[in-house]
């Protein structure tokens, strides 16, 4: 008798686990690859590779171009928000003043009834009583028209609870969500791989995957840690630093020789790599457990 296989089909009550896998229903499970992850040199927002590259404070890299249209749009939603803000906190204030001059108004009424005598108490109160019926009464005849209107959207329940919050004072960063500004963004210079072969005349076509480390020359991606330095735009990978820079006694770019303080160092963020020890990621499609 040959060996039952996982992969031959059979007519049994249990599916086997090649058939689990093949079934549309139930929890489906699949780990993440490498294709599934941005690429070191591609930009945060396009998703492509980066054309005048910038990053900010966490180390976030973006197109110039789609940081620049990102900031703009937030900067004008947010100025509409703040306007909607005013006016709401402007109709509460004007509120707030005008519950405290009916509750002065009440007070000195209140007060002149203590004043007066009974028999005038007893007239003014009967006069005061029959004039509040009349308000309620047409107080209530209005509330009940409103309530008929249920089309009108003073009356949906949305609108009556809804209280805007005080938006934040600048944009924030797409990928970390911090606060973010054009003047804290650093212009990347990153360094091509056989730059030094290349020259002018030379038709030179950006491919992905073309820089490197310009102590090292070794190829940046995901698995290699890389920090751009503020001053100077330069990028480096952290083995270098370690090794080379900061082991001077005034340390400096060593492409530029431009001065390097200790926190003119920003670590490039990355994304996960194929390997299940750095980025074990897996994704779940949750659907109908069984079909009858």
């Amino acid at each position: 008798m040959p060996q039952r296989h996982s992969k031959n089909r059979i007519n049994g009550a249990n599916f086997t686990y090649e058939e689990r896998q093949l079934a549309t229903y139930g929890t489906n499970k699949a780990k993440l690859g490498k294709d599934s992850f941005r690429k070191f040199e591609h930009c945060c927002l396009c998703l492509q590779a980066v054309l005048d590259p910038m990053i900010c404070e966490k180390g976030h890299l973006y197109c110039k171009e789609c940081i620049y249209s990102s900031l703009l749009t937030q900067k004008k939603k947010l100025k509409k928000q703040r306007k909607l803000y005013e006016k709401q906190r402007k109709k509460l204030l004007k509120e707030q003043e005008q519950q405290k001059q009916i509750e002065q108004e009440q007070q000195i009424s209140e007060f002149r009834k203590l004043e007066t005598n009974v028999i005038q108490d007893s007239i003014v109160a009967s006069s005061y009583s029959s004039s509040n019926n009349n308000n309620n009464n047409e107080n209530d005849n209005k509330s009940e028209g409103l309530k008929n209107n249920f089309w009108l959207p003073s009356q949906t329940p949305e609108t009556a609870n809804e209280k805007l919050k005080k938006p934040p004072k600048y944009p924030i960063c797409p990928e970390g969500g911090h606060s973010l500004r054009l003047k804290q963004l650093t212009t990347v210079n990153f360094t091509l791989i056989n730059e030094r072969d290349l020259t002018e005349d030379d038709d030179y076509v950006r491919q992905e995957d073309n820089y490197q480390c310009p102590v090292c020359c070794k190829q940046l991606t995901n698995n290699l840690k890389a920090y751009v330095l503020k001053n100077c735009g330069c990028v480096i990978c952290k083995k270098c630093i370690d090794t080379v820079v900061k082991k001077d006694t005034e340390p400096s770019c060593y492409v530029c020789n431009t001065k390097i303080l200790p926190n003119d160092l920003i670590k490039i963020s990355t994304s996960g790599t194929g390997y299940s020890s750095k980025s074990n990621i897996i994704a779940k499609k949750f659907t109908v457990g069984a079909v009858f």
